[in-house]
């Protein structure tokens, strides 16, 4: 079935027996996104379910979740204004100014839960979002989430990713009841988080194609209604940076409405892979290097946004190659563990165990499994460069783009030396188990003289 140009509320709580042969489903009970429509909050939690029951003033507490910022930006105004209306509302507000999403964190916010909380009212973006969504999760409680900024693409996400011992691990949770995104609140955001957001919707155009790649290479499941589902969200992005750049509403709700669509579309999926690929890998890694120095580093749609660009050089690098099938399978063969292992522990220091245990069980390095894959690539290579060469050419000008955003188009702004920024491209990679260009690359004995390249090219010292 075609859904691809739906609107959002077609997109949601309605099954879609697909072409593809799956039944797509979002569970998501109300999104509104445009002007003014934190207004209509009272008419979301008047027909709000939760413990069985429909959430009621006299019985539930509603639990406000910020930080000092977005406390300041909508928190207390939510609170005097829930309070006026008559419900009993309570804030939860972390003290850090700039909170990372950490086991920690989402620990303290489910011990701040008693039993006579309702509902979650997150305030904010990513790290707001992912604590809610998890501690709420594990507590059996319905959350919204009330964008301050369009900076990331989890609002309508199911899973929480969470840092646990400096890595960044991937949790099971539930999608917010209501996802509310007030143009009028997102215009007060800073530039660099509409460059995030704008970041994180422009990675969507590698995790397709890796996503088709990796069907067409290794079977892997994949629907084309949800891959135009993405690339129409990146069209209208592209087309509303002009509007953004002036904070005018309809590209304010253009962008929301495209990091929304990427939830949709993992939902639709079952997992991340539309929304998620190497690009996201270098953002994960370069978020980890920040946790090890005990910075808080960059917004991770500043990172994908960049990882989206290194991606496209490492591509292109990779179509000017002449991969060589005998050098692919003699690379393949030459495996050592014990480089590997050392590599993963200079690189993910503490969370090197969990990396290696991952290898460990998915063996993506055993060389009859990459000599497969090599294979794969010759048998497909003319339809397999076809589709890169597209999607280079659909990221054209995106640099600019970025740029005008005040968004990270080299490697200047960051503290890294040229060789963690190696190590960072190369291995990257291996912090999840999915097929990506990174895997291709690295597959056919081209990775390392890509990311010199690269590096080179993105290098402002």
């Amino acid at each position: 079935m075609k859904f691809a140009s739906l609107p959002i509320s077609q997109l949601i709580q309605t099954p879609f027996a697909c072409d593809c042969g799956r039944t797509h489903l979002a569970d998501i009970r109300q999104v509104c996104i445009g002007q003014g429509v934190t207004s209509r909050i009272e008419t979301f939690l008047a027909a709000q379910p939760t413990k069985g029951r429909m959430l009621e003033k006299a019985l539930d507490e509603l639990l406000i979740v910020c930080d000092p910022n977005t406390r300041k930006v909508f928190g207390d105004t939510l609170t005097q204004r829930l309070r006026e209306e008559g419900w009993k509302v309570r804030m939860h507000c972390f003290t850090q100014s700039q909170p990372h999403a950490t086991m920690a964190l989402a620990q303290e916010l489910m011990e701040d839960i008693t039993s006579d909380t309702g509902l979650l009212l997150a305030v904010g973006s990513g790290t707001m979002n992912d604590l809610s969504r998890y501690a709420s999760y594990k507590k059996g409680l319905p959350y919204y989430i009330i964008a301050t900024a369009p900076s990331m693409d989890g609002f309508a996400s199911t899973v929480s990713p969470l840092v646990v011992d400096d890595l960044k691990q991937t949790f099971e949770a539930h999608c917010a009841d209501c996802i509310l995104g007030d143009t009028d609140l997102l215009a007060t955001c800073p530039d660099r988080m509409l460059a995030a957001g704008l970041g994180d919707v422009l990675g969507k155009v590698w995790s397709i194609h890796d996503w088709e790649m990796s069907h067409q290479l290794l079977g892997e499941y994949y629907c084309p209604e949800i891959a135009a589902l993405m690339n129409q969200a990146v069209a209208r992005c592209k087309g509303a940076v002009p509007g953004l750049q002036k904070r005018d509403s309809k590209a304010l709700e253009q962008l929301m409405e495209a990091l929304v669509l990427a939830g949709i579309a993992m939902a639709f999926a079952g997992n991340s892979r539309p929304a998620s690929s190497g690009e996201h890998h270098i953002a994960h890694c370069l978020e980890m290097q920040s946790i090890f120095a005990g910075e808080y580093g960059e917004l991770h749609g500043i990172n994908v946004g960049l990882g989206t660009l290194v991606m496209g050089s490492l591509y292109r690098n990779f179509l000017a190659c002449t991969p060589d099938k005998d050098k692919a399978i003699a690379h393949a063969k030459a495996f050592d563990w014990k480089d590997y292992q050392a590599r993963m522990e200079a690189l993910y220091q503490k969370g090197a165990p969990a990396v290696l245990e991952l290898e460990q069980k998915e063996q993506r390095h055993d060389p009859h499994a990459t000599i497969r894959r090599i294979e794969s690539y010759f048998a497909h290579r003319e339809e397999i460069n076809q589709g890169i060469a597209q999607a280079v050419e659909q990221l054209s000008g995106c640099g600019e783009l970025m740029k005008s955003l005040d968004g990270y188009v080299d490697f200047g702004p960051y503290p890294h030396s040229k060789k963690l920024w190696k190590a960072i491209l190369r291995d990257a990679k291996e912090i999840r188990s999915r097929y990506t260009g990174l895997q291709l690359m690295d597959d056919l004995g081209l990775l390392e003289e890509l990311v010199e390249k690269t590096v080179e090219e993105f290098w402002r010292g």
